[in-house]
């Protein structure tokens, strides 16, 4: 009896030093990134962001080699995306989170997102709505991807700051 109890407090003992949480670890690969003026959107600056482009073979290749992140689909004439970049800025400021921002109209041309379409939408099926049964990319779109798997996604607006901010703490 007095084992058992001894091997009953060892294992509490254990979990409060340890905590039993017992969360995945997140592979953080590099992501080829670059700077993105952001100043087309409703109250951003155009350099003080959280907010990184990404072009849409390098998200794929994220996904492909099980990477992880937090990432932004969307473009500054979508009337949902200009309501909700500020507030992605700010979960972002919040949880100390970048922000992958794949822009589906890009202005400066330094990719053609729609030749890329197909393979997007077919990775990106899973969490896509479905029109006729076909997945379309609605924006806004963030997408929290953990090891290659997609965590959590918040599709065209609606949405909180705390959806938001937990959305962005999936990839901690």
């Amino acid at each position: 009896m007095k084992k058992i109890f001894r091997l009953l407090f060892t294992m509490v003992l254990t979990m409060m030093l340890f905590g039993c949480e017992n969360k995945q670890d997140v592979n953080m690969i590099a992501i080829d990134s670059f700077d993105v003026d952001m100043s087309g959107y409703l109250d951003m600056n155009s350099v003080n962001h959280h907010f990184k482009g990404i072009t849409p073979e390098e998200f794929i290749r994220v996904i492909n080699e099980d990477g992880s992140g937090v990432f932004y689909i969307g473009y500054t004439n979508c009337g949902s995306c200009q309501n909700s970049v500020a507030m992605f800025e700010e979960a972002a400021e919040a949880t100390d989170t970048t922000v992958y921002y794949l822009n589906v109209y890009p202005e400066d041309g330094v990719y053609d997102f729609f030749a890329s379409m197909d393979e997007l939408t077919t990775i990106l099926d899973p969490i896509l709505r479905h029109d006729d049964g076909e997945p379309v990319i609605y924006t806004p779109h963030l997408i929290a991807l953990v090891n290659g798997e997609f965590k959590d996604s918040l599709i065209g607006g609606g949405f909180t700051i705390e959806d938001v901010e937990n959305l962005m703490n999936e990839v901690k």
